[in-house]
């Protein structure tokens, strides 16, 4: 009923253990007048999910007790809250790179649409896809070697480096493999940068990677044309890769 000033409210993630942001609010307690009108103020609190923080969260959104308050037991609020990202191929092109079998006329020698095209891999080595699998080899990962990823037909489909960051897949490699990330933006400048991600003969689903927070980095603008290469020794290597994905 009495004005107080600086209150004290917190966001607080209780899956991760970790506060997110904090804000304070006031009142000026009751009216003066008959009716006594209630006093209300806003807390404002701000979280930008990031690359480690997709999958179920439980917030908390509590306010600090005052002196002599008599219930302080409805202090605090808590919501499930699911972070789901936007996947770049799933929401632009209405079909995700989940390397599932092309069928009907042109299909690729590698049997998915969602590779448009590969350099530096053996033919023989392709399998059918089938069940959203991708398999090629590799014959010498010293050599330059490409897997370009379906990107649309036009400037429709041009992928929003803003808005698609986080570069994630799942796969292994008969042999160790680094992946580095090629691409052309629509000012025809071509970049590429090391993603830190090896493939090894253990399947593996790797958490995404922010690809803006890369030293050296130069994921900006509007991107043309994406690819991957695979580095490694000049031995024969079999890839395996289930899902790649650019998300938010």
């Amino acid at each position: 009923t009495q004005s107080t000033d600086y209150i004290f409210v917190y966001l607080y993630d209780e899956t991760d253990e970790v506060y997110l942001d904090t804000a304070r609010i006031s009142f000026d307690g009751l009216s003066v007048n008959s009716c006594y009108t209630v006093d209300r103020d806003d807390a404002i609190l701000q979280w930008r999910p990031g690359a480690t923080d997709i999958g179920v969260h439980i917030l908390k959104v509590f306010a600090e007790s005052i002196s002599n308050e008599p219930d302080t037991t409805d202090n605090s609020a808590t919501l499930v809250y699911i972070v789901s990202p936007k996947d770049y191929a799933t929401e632009i092109l209405d079909n995700p790179w989940d390397m599932t079998e092309a069928t009907g006329m042109g299909t690729p020698l590698w049997n998915t649409k969602d590779i448009t095209a590969m350099t530096g891999w053996s033919v023989s080595a392709y399998s059918d896809s089938v069940s959203g699998m991708f398999e090629g080899g590799i014959t010498d990962a010293t050599q330059p070697n490409r897997m370009v990823m379906n990107s649309g037909a036009d400037s429709t489909n041009w992928i929003n480096t803003d808005s698609c960051f986080n570069f994630s897949l799942a796969g292994k490699a008969s042999r160790s493999l680094d992946i580095e990330l090629h691409w052309i933006d629509s000012e025809d400048d071509t970049s590429y940068i090391d993603t830190g991600i090896d493939f090894t003969s253990t399947w593996e689903e790797f958490d995404p990677v922010d690809l803006s927070n890369i030293p050296g980095s130069t994921w900006d603008g509007n991107v043309v044309k994406f690819w991957l290469e695979f580095i490694g020794n000049d031995r024969p290597s079999n890839v395996r890769i289930g899902w790649i994905k650019l998300t938010n």
